[in-house]
């Protein structure tokens, strides 16, 4: 087997460049288009900020049993820190949602609200342990102000 000569380990190296720098530019292209999307909210995000942002005291909660979500919900909160029903309450609202817009940074933590526990029974009749239940409350930022003006 002979050896490589020196305008073939050249080629071979400008060759393996070339495909670096093509991968390279490949993945900034695919970063640069996610940066873009991730940018603007889908019609169901846009929505619950548009609803977020038409009312003062309007809040979007996550609901944990224990040390999981058991469901999402909004609702409106009056001067005296008590909920009220709000009729018109974005209906789409998933934890998916939820998740994605809180990931944006297009909501902002407001409290935290312990409304209980709950024992679970054994067999042997006695209780159990106590499992905490709480709502994390989230109102529309700044940002996500800015990004329904957009």
């Amino acid at each position: 087997m002979t050896t490589p000569t020196l305008s073939m380990r050249i080629a071979g190296e400008l060759a393996c460049e070339k495909a670096l720098k093509q991968r390279r530019h490949e993945a900034a292209m695919k970063a640069w288009k996610t940066r873009r999307r991730m940018a603007k909210p889908s019609k169901t995000m846009r929505k619950v900020l548009e609803w977020l942002a038409s009312r003062s005291g309007a809040v979007v909660y996550w609901h944990y049993s224990g040390g999981c979500v058991s469901f999402v919900g909004a609702t409106c909160v009056n001067h005296d820190g008590s909920s009220s029903y709000c009729s018109t309450y974005p209906r789409r609202l998933s934890r998916s949602t939820m998740r994605a817009l809180e990931k944006r940074g297009w909501l902002e933590y407001v409290r935290r609200i312990d409304s209980g526990s709950s024992c679970s029974l054994q067999p042997d009749g006695t209780w159990g342990e106590r499992i905490p239940t709480y709502d994390l409350c989230y109102r529309i930022s700044a940002k996500g102000r800015k990004v329904l003006t957009a």
